[in-house]
């Protein structure tokens, strides 16, 4: 293993990963027999209030597997509701939530993806990590809140999980005005959360975002770079924020330990 490779073997070692088919320049499926058929139809705007893409993102993504109970999804999807939306919101776990999370973290220790990380770790950058110190390292890694500081601003109740998985709203609460609030959002790159949430309408897919030099339209089924806004409702349903993105994105389909083990090891 070396610094050049380690994110290809943890990438090829996962077991849990979804394949994924975009469409052929004439509408067809390159593969319509894929876990997950990506639509990225056509160029975002740039606008929050313009939406080119007339269909969502997600066509079909194969549920069987995804709330497969002896797969990791499962675990991952119950942490999704854990945090509060706005970002300058207090934060608590419950006893319920920390089992959740303990949980979750059992789950994915015995797969190959994080047993790559581990081995990486502990070989190549000198560490002795015994599975309960790396287990205790996940957890503080991913779980752990913190205030987090950037530039001159200081975000209390931070943590990894929440903004790389379920993403951070920033927005105003306006007392007694029945207009939206209109917002942005920090984080969110879960291909996971975005088809559930897609699924129940609370994000809109605005169309792809690929705007590198040379770059001008998506070429890897595996990554999405997009706009999006976000419908932050109140518990009757009704949308009091609208929360847009203006260039964000997300892997497709790997499973949620992959991404955790590629992260862990990027911040090693």
């Amino acid at each position: 293993m070396s610094e050049t490779n380690i994110y290809q073997q943890i990438w090829e070692s996962d077991e849990n990963q979804f394949s994924v088919s975009t469409r052929t320049s004439s509408g067809e499926w390159e593969d319509e027999t894929a876990d997950i058929l990506l639509d990225e139809q056509v160029k975002a705007s740039g606008q929050r209030e313009i939406d080119l893409a007339t269909r969502p993102l997600f066509y079909k993504v194969n549920e069987d597997k995804l709330f497969d109970e002896t797969r990791t999804y499962s675990s991952f999807i119950k942490l999704l509701d854990n945090y509060a939306i706005r970002s300058v919101d207090p934060e608590v776990t419950p006893e319920e939530e920390e089992h959740e999370q303990l949980d979750f973290i059992s789950l994915i220790m015995s797969t190959k993806p994080i047993q790559l990380a581990r081995n990486y770790i502990n070989e190549e950058l000198g560490e002795t990590l015994s599975e309960q110190q790396f287990r205790l390292k996940l957890q503080r890694i991913w779980f752990e809140l913190y205030t987090n500081y950037y530039k001159g601003k200081s975000t209390h109740f931070a943590s990894g999980f929440e903004h790389v998985f379920v993403g951070e709203g920033k927005y105003n609460i306006r007392s007694g005005d029945q207009r939206e609030t209109l917002g942005s959002i920090s984080g969110y790159h879960s291909w996971v959360k975005f088809y559930l949430d897609e699924q129940n309408h609370r994000v809109n897919f605005l169309g792809y975002k690929y705007d590198l030099r040379g770059n001008q339209g998506p070429n890897n089924p595996n990554v999405v770079t997009l706009q999006m806004t976000q419908n932050v409702t109140d518990i009757r349903g009704n949308v009091i924020a609208k929360l847009f993105k203006k260039k964000g994105g997300f892997f497709v389909g790997p499973s949620p330990e992959c991404e955790i083990a590629l992260a862990t090891v990027a911040s090693a």
